[in-house]
């Protein structure tokens, strides 16, 4: 059985497409934050993003038309929960090989 569940996943999204793209979105910030950390993650990066998203901790907005989408380089450091964004992968279980 695939925890969590796609039942689960649903009520945290508006549709499965929505749903896909937060989870590759943070999938994709998860796999760029260890490539500069060095290291290994301790499950895989979509696994980690659909914990993430199942447990609230990830949340979509859709912005109204002709609203400027925010790029990456715009984003404020610390919006994905209670650390840093530099102790995240410490967070998600990552091994930076002593470093």
């Amino acid at each position: 059985m695939i925890r969590p569940s796609l039942e689960e996943l649903i009520s945290k999204s508006d549709s499965r497409y929505t749903l896909v793209v937060m989870a590759a979105r943070r999938a994709r910030t998860i796999m760029n934050i260890q490539q500069k950390r060095g290291g290994n993650l301790a499950e895989k990066p979509v696994t980690l993003a659909l914990r993430e998203i199942a447990e609230g901790r990830i949340q979509f907005y859709r912005p109204a038309p002709g609203e400027v989408e925010e790029t990456v380089e715009e984003a404020p450091i610390g919006r994905w929960g209670d650390g840093a964004a530099a102790d995240l992968f410490t967070q998600l279980g990552g091994d930076s090989g002593g470093r």
